[in-house]
């Protein structure tokens, strides 16, 4: 975009936060599945959910992120020089287990597709869930 124009209408994560923070309100203990941009990657350079993160961050929620993809032991170079400036203290936020991220939050808020096991443990959660990428069938899920 050329800096004389005008950019009209929104961007795709302010429109994702504003659901999130419409749909949970002022819920306290927020649950993330899915960090990196895509399913299968540990790329965090291109995630609208690393804004996300941010965001509810700076409105004072507490967030537990679970990406079955991403180990900060192993991500390298730029992508961990990115998600280190955008969220200094990730490591405080990633949990390494979806249970665990479960048994801690009050509501989830998917952002990529899980696998079937993590779907069914999402969906036994019992946790209120706001589905932002349009990821999963849960009633298939629920019924596993």
């Amino acid at each position: 975009m050329k800096p004389t124009q005008r950019q009209e209408g929104f961007t795709l994560i302010e429109v994702m936060i504003s659901i999130v923070i419409m749909t949970v309100g002022l819920v306290s203990l927020l649950g993330v599945f899915g960090l990196a941009f895509k399913e299968n990657t540990d790329d965090l350079r291109e995630s609208p959910v690393v804004a996300l993160l941010e965001h509810l961050i700076g409105k004072g929620r507490q967030v537990r992120v679970y990406d079955p993809h991403i180990r900060l032991e192993e991500i390298y170079g730029s992508n961990q020089r990115f998600v280190l400036a955008a969220i200094p203290h990730i490591a405080n936020l990633l949990e390494s287990r979806l249970e665990h991220m479960l048994e801690w939050a009050d509501h989830v808020i998917v952002t990529q597709q899980p696998a079937a096991a993590a779907a069914e443990l999402i969906a036994r959660s019992g946790l209120p869930m706001l589905d932002v990428a349009g990821a999963a069938s849960w009633e298939s899920a629920r019924a596993v």
